[in-house]
């Protein structure tokens, strides 16, 4: 029976198939007198393939219909054979119905089915009997492949049912230079295949469209196997030189490369239009938007060839004389303009870089205007296409607006679930303070507040809260009312944290990096936070978390998603700066050792001034506590202007947190050093340390972090302030107090990460503490790009006033200021202008430090490279000439400024030159500027012959052949294959060439002009600067066309059901699904997504044809073609139409591929709708068999689920609703009863509390039937006994044990609860982890639960 309604549904969703992509045949007119005569099937299988017997014929009826064959009604054969009593069909008896029927064929069969998989075998007879009975076979895997089954075996019969003759071979006449193969691969007609004459004339515009040919002609000839068709065609001249004329501004070799007309090839009417684009293109990117491009043919006499003449008039470069902004009442136009990032050209443009028309900006101004307009109560602003005028003395563009009328808020409230007053949930939001200062509508703070809101559901445990806002308007008043909507759905819980993807790193060192633990209940701050601290680790290159839903309403499952990094790292160095001169550095690093979070390094570095050997090693936590640990041995050898300087030390220090942004430390500083090489005319500073010394030194500090992130932090303060102490006391010959305070704070500007404002302060002395001076290696010496930049701190040096020895400062200050402009945040590279600002001077020589300030301004270059931070600084010191005059004693002249600036910038780089990683990017970027570039032809051709104008191997490097097993990268002249761009995926495929084979992996798309193929080698070799054939994999591009037309009818179906606001924000087209991304502020309701889901399977099923067509840019958005935000566009656009002349469904601009019409697409359904960041939401959907497959597994899970339920899928919704509730009251039954049977044990086990080496325990197994009853019961001890150690579990569900173990605060020296349930849950087998306080396990094994108690125990005894 099972399999019956499984065949059934399949047999349905066939149908509904059917009727979705039914289209007119491509050969209508060659069958239209052919009728067929459909006779049953004899169907081999068991009792459940009955339905089959009147199922089966039917699909063949329909299907043949669609092909164009007049098919005789079911019900005149089926007459026919009642009357003659035919019970069993055979060649006779099938030909004598098709002659009675008046049927030129008959069709019959059988049907067999083994297992899952199924055979059809068909015979189509002629009803004359003059040929022999046509056999056709079929074989599938599964009844969900019926209708493509049919529909193969309906092909190959509409191949040899027609009158007349088919095919038997095409030939190719009169061409010389081309290869025949070139006009084949455009022809759609086959072998075998019938031909008429509207299929000639379609083959002959085909070939026309080539732009080769001057003449085609086509004949049908007899031939000794039969029918021939012929096509016989007039080559046009062939290229035997190509010459540029008026070109100065663009060099001829870049005009020849970015043509397809080539020396030796045919003249192409079609190439010679592009290759005019192309050329005004390369003059339209340097500004010569007037040049005149136009090409003339030379014939040469007596010959087939010819030259071919560009005629170039360059024309003045233009820049934009003038931007305006027409229609603006209320808004003024000079603040309008400060949004826009197209600027005029003006007296300071060749510095600053404005006034060069950059046409992928016109969109960008054009939101740009609509988002200020709205931010300032223009609510229905508007926003007409930007118009580009282009004259003689310069470039007009002029933005049109309807202002609309400006909005003041009015009421701002709340509707929907509330969880606190109004009061309070008006401190939340920001647009009531909004309204009191401005007064005007602002959509910024809006989608501000909603995140905020949403948030703070999150922090009451509301996790899955949504915000939408209601937003009624009184259009007379122009005022604008907020209501903002929560909808908290369910308070819960976590049940369990699980992991998922570390494979190295432990789960005890990732779960005390978490702020949420098994049994808490769910807070979004602590969820942001248990996030930062995650990727604060570094271990990883994800990590975010995700709340999974139980089969619970109140509980949720905290899953943590990791993808593990790289931590170890092996780095090596040459380098050259002017302090150190030539030097060789290098270390070994792991940063999470055997997973524990154990960082262990060795680094060293050797140069002609300084030598250093370091070995470190770092315990974050000490056995999973809060103490961590840390020791560094060293060896350094220091060469200083007037000493030399031997080290042998080692330091330990020891953390601890306090809060959740503070910890403390304290260290221990022990060294041995030796300064010798001093002059006798040294200061007494150095003089007093000569010799061997002994340095013990003791540190604390105390360090505040709230930024977002270690490495590059976006917001938060950074607080320091330490106190290391040396001698007096605690050994040592080096005699010093020296206190040191920092501050430092991050901000976010323009609500954007890429930008940041940045300052930091710090200040310090140092003390004496016997009657000996302070090392001078202990004091102050300041200046250079980690203080302040623009000085050396020789500069900055107090000098001793006896001897002039730099003998550094006891006081320091200093002050920064900066502004972090990630430009590339991709390759991690920023420009930081910035101002400094501080001192550091001689107590005893300067009493007031402000008396000394020095100041710089200057521009700084940083980049996260591979082998680390670089950062290339150029400071201006703005005190250089008094500063210089005063210390050094000699007139300031400019040569010897500009020297000394120089050396600055030297200092300041600092940068070793060496990496050992690949940049892929870089390499083919190389390739561009090596003039390399590939033409794509896949929109008309999924194979063709090109050459390999570069092979690289999987490093990026240029290499001569790849044998088979490499993987590479290939670039060949031309290709069909689409590289991923634009959203779309690339294509994959094969290449073959003469000694060699590979397939393509992937296809990239580094530039417009530029496409890589991304190789492994499967067979023999591959050589460069050979033809290769090119095939892209017909069934993946096909897919992924289909998603990327859907993608197009899903927009259209957004504007039309939400409304004009909706833009496309990002897309993503792969074969399996599409994903599309677009602006609207609500989730959209079930009745919406319905609509938009109705939407575009109309349109597919209206089979409209999809045209291409390329032209202006301005003439394309004129017609009303759709411009998306972010997408960068040259003067020539391709745009996309999809519609008939009746009706328009979509024109959008877009470079992607696409099928031929939108009932190839089969059909459409939404997966999900999420939202992704405030004021965007996300929609996934499936097309084609994806759709099939989500649809054949909803409807048996459905019908899964109704069996289950002893119901129909019908009755599903009325039968789970009296589920739940009757489940909602069994569920508080049980809880009422556990709860009271857990109070009635509470008072029982306090009478089990014993004392074990002075520390009160209870450890006790309980009969708690849910773990939410044994929390209440910790509950109840924790109450009871504010000092000891409770430990209590139970055995829950099937096969499981839940674990809760309580420290009291008083006994975390000596105790913690994640480290004490680590080793108690293992008799469970299980883990766990939480709070100091309190920790839950899950275990799997309950008779270990005596055991695990007995651990405790003896734990405690210890």
């Amino acid at each position: 029976m099972k399999r019956c309604v499984l065949a059934l549904l399949a047999l349905a969703l066939c149908n509904l198939l059917f009727h979705g992509t039914a289209q007119a045949a491509p050969k209508q007119a060659a069958s239209d007198a052919v009728r067929v005569a459909v006779l049953p099937f004899q169907i081999n299988g068991g009792a459940d393939l009955n339905y089959l017997n009147d199922e089966l014929p039917k699909l063949f009826e329909q299907r043949l219909a669609q092909k164009g064959f007049k098919v005789i009604p079911a019900k005149d054969t089926l007459r026919l054979l009642k009357n003659q009593q035919i019970s069993q069909l055979n060649l006779a008896t099938a030909r004598s119905i098709a002659r009675q029927a008046g049927a030129n064929y008959a069709v019959y069969g059988s049907f067999s089915k083994t297992g899952d998989a199924f055979s059809i075998d068909a015979r189509m007879v002629d009803a004359a009997g003059q040929q022999g009975a046509q056999p056709y076979f079929a074989q599938k895997q599964n009844m969900i492949e019926l209708l493509p089954a049919v529909d193969e075996l309906v092909d190959k019969m509409g191949g040899g049912a027609v009158k007349g003759d088919a095919i038997t071979d095409i030939q190719i006449r009169g061409v010389k230079v081309l290869d025949p193969d070139v006009v084949l691969m455009r022809l759609s007609t086959r072998k075998g295949d019938v031909v008429d004459p509207s299929t000639l004339n379609e083959e002959i515009k085909r070939i026309w469209d080539l732009g080769y040919f001057s003449d085609v002609n086509a004949d049908i000839e007899q031939g000794g196997q039969g029918r021939v068709l012929v096509f016989t065609v007039k080559e046009k001249p062939r290229i035997d030189d190509v010459i540029v004329n008026g070109s100065d501004e663009v060099k001829k070799e870049d005009i020849l490369a970015a043509m397809s007309s080539k020396t030796g090839s045919v003249l192409n009417d079609r190439l010679l239009a592009e290759d005019i684009q192309k050329v005004t293109e390369l003059y339209r990117k340097e500004g010569f938007y007037l040049a005149e491009v136009n090409y003339r043919i030379e014939q040469k006499a007596n010959s087939a060839s010819a030259v071919l003449v560009f005629d170039v008039k360059e024309g003045k470069k233009l820049y934009i004389k003038e931007i305006k902004i027409e229609g603006l009442q209320g808004i003024d136009a000079g603040d309008l303009k400060k949004e826009l990032a197209l600027q005029e050209h003006g007296i300071l443009s060749w510095v600053t870089g404005t006034g060069v028309l950059r046409e992928e900006y016109l969109e960008r101004d054009s939101a740009a205007i609509t988002a200020y307009a709205m931010n300032h109560g223009y609510v229905d602003i508007q926003v007409a296409a930007p118009q580009v005028d282009y004259s003689e003395d310069g470039i007009t563009v002029t933005f049109t607006v309807n202002e609309g009328k400006r909005y003041k808020l009015g009421e701002i409230g709340f509707k929907g679930d509330l969880i606190d007053s109004d009061e309070r949930l008006k401190e939340v939001i920001k647009l009531d303070d909004y309204k009191d200062s401005n007064g005007y509508f602002s959509l910024t703070v809006l989608q501000d507040d909603i995140k905020a809101l949403t948030d703070f559901y999150g922090n009451y445990g509301y996790a899955f809260a949504e915000v939408d806002v209601d937003t009624p308007k009184n259009d007379e008043e122009g005022i604008i009312n907020v209501f903002y909507v929560p909808h908290k759905k369910q308070k819960v819980h976590i049940r369990r944290v699980v992991t998922q993807g570390n494979t190295r790193t432990r789960d005890n060192v990732i779960f005390r990096e978490l702020r949420l633990a098994d049994g808490d209940q769910f807070d979004g701050s602590k969820l942001r936070r248990s996030n930062e601290r995650l990727n604060r680790l570094r271990y990883f290159t994800q990590a975010d978390t995700t709340i999974v839903p139980t089969d619970k309403d109140d509980e949720v499952d905290l899953r943590v998603n990791l993808k593990e990094d790289r931590t170890g790292a092996i780095m090596g160095g040459v380098g050259y700066s002017t302090f150190y001169q030539f030097g060789v550095s290098g270390s070994i690093q792991e940063r999470n050792l055997f997973g524990r979070g154990y960082s262990l390094g060795l680094q060293g570095f050797v140069s002609g001034k300084s030598s250093y050997l370091d070995l470190s090693f770092v315990n974050p936590r000490i056995y999973d506590t809060d103490f961590g640990f840390s020791n560094n041995s060293y060896a350094i050898w220091e060469e200083w202007d007037d000493f030399k300087k031997k080290t042998i030390g080692n330091t330990i220090r020891l953390f601890h947190p306090i809060g959740e942004y503070t910890s403390v430390s304290v260290g221990y500083r022990l060294d041995r050093y030796t300064l010798f090489d001093i002059p006798d005319t040294a200061s007494r500073a150095y003089k007093e340390y000569e010799g061997k010394n002994l340095s013990s030194v003791v540190s604390t500090s105390i360090t505040y972090d709230s930024t977002d992130s270690r490495e590059r932090p976006t917001s938060g303060v950074v607080g320091r302030v330490s106190m290391e102490y040396g001698g007096g006391g605690i050994g040592g010959n080096d005699n010093f107090f020296k206190p040191i305070g920092e501050l430092q704070s991050f901000h976010t500007l323009f609500r954007n990460p890429n930008h940041i404002f940045h300052w930091r302060g710090r200040v310090g002395g140092v003390f004496e503490n016997s009657n000996k001076p302070v090392p001078v290696f202990d004091r102050f010496f300041i200046g250079g790009i980690d203080s302040i930049r623009g000085y050396d701190s020789e500069d900055l040096a107090p000098r001793d006033p006896k001897y002039h020895d730099e003998i550094g400062g006891d006081r320091m200050g200093f002050l920064n200021f900066e502004y972090i402009w990630t430009f590339h945040p991709e390759m991690g590279i920023a420009l930081v202008p910035f101002f400094d600002i501080g001192y550091n001077i001689d107590s005893r020589q300067t009493s007031d430090p402000f008396s000394d300030l020095k100041k710089s301004v200057g521009l700084e270059l940083r980049w996260r490279s591979p082998m680390g931070d670089l950062r290339f600084a150029y400071g201006f010191p703005l005190d250089i000439v008094n500063d210089v005059a005063e210390k050094r004693g000699f007139k300031a002249d400019e040569a010897g400024f500009n020297e000394y600036m120089h050396q600055q910038k030297q200092r300041a780089r600092a940068a070793w030159k060496g990496s050992g990683e690949k940049d892929i990017a870089s390499r083919f970027q190389s390739l561009l500027e090596d003039g390399l570039k590939s033409e794509f032809f896949g929109y008309t051709a999924l194979t063709g012959v090109g050459r390999v104008v570069a092979l690289l191997d999987d490093d990026g490097l240029p290499v001569e052949a790849l044998p088979s097993g490499s993987l590479g990268y290939v670039v060949t002249d031309q290709t069909p294959f689409y590289g991923a761009s634009g959203g779309q995926c690339g294509d994959t495929g094969l290449l073959t060439a003469p000694a060699g084979s590979a397939k393509v992996l992937d296809t990239l798309k580094p530039s417009a002009d530029l496409t890589v193929h991304h190789i492994e080698v499967d067979g023999g070799t591959l050589l460069s600067d050979q033809e290769v054939v090119l095939t892209v994999t017909e069934s993946i591009r096909l897919d992924a066309a289909r998603n990327h037309t859907c993608t197009h009818l899903l927009h259209a179906a957004l504007r039309r059901v939400l409304g004009d606001h909706v833009r496309q924000a990002g897309s993503l087209v792969t074969p399996d699904r599409l994903r599309f991304d677009f602006s609207h502020i609500a989730p959209m309701t079930p009745e919406e997504l319905a609509a938009v889901e109705r939407d575009v399977n109309a349109a597919i099923m209206a089979d409209y044809p999809l045209t291409a067509k390329l032209m202006g840019q301005q003439a394309a958005i004129d017609m009303g073609a759709m411009a998306l935000f972010g997408e960068k566009y040259g003067d020539t656009v391709r745009v996309v139409t999809i519609g008939n002349p009746d009706h328009t469904e979509s024109v959008e601009l877009c470079g992607g591929t696409h099928l031929h019409s939108t009932g190839q697409a089969g059909s459409f359904v939404i997966l999900s709708e999420s939202g992704i960041a405030a004021g965007t939401r996300r929609i996934e959907a499936a097309t084609g068999w994806n759709a099939l497959k989500h649809a054949r597994a909803m409807s048996e899970e459905l019908h899964q689920l109704a069996a289950m339920l002893k119901t129909q899928p019908g009755g599903l919704a009325a039968k789970l609703d009296g589920l739940q509730k009757e489940n909602r009251g069994l569920r508080k039954d049980l809880e009422k009863a556990a709860a009271q049977a857990a109070s009635g044990q509470g008072g029982d086990l306090m009478s089990k509390v014993v004392e074990i080496n002075g520390v009160k325990v209870l450890a006790a197994k309980l009969d708690a039937s849910n773990i939410k009853a044994m929390r209440e019961l910790m509950d109840d001890i924790r109450s009871k006994m504010p000092s000891g150690v409770a430990c209590i579990a139970a055995p829950v569900d099937e096969g499981k044990v839940s674990m809760i173990l309580y420290v009291s605060k008083d006994l975390h020296g000596r105790f913690t609860a994640p480290a004490l349930i680590k080793e108690v849950a293992a008799p469970i087998a299980g883990s766990g982890g939480g709070r100091p306080d309190q920790a839950q396990a899950g275990g799997t094994n309950p008779a270990g639960i005596d055991e695990a108690m007995d651990v405790l125990k003896a734990k405690i005894g210890e």
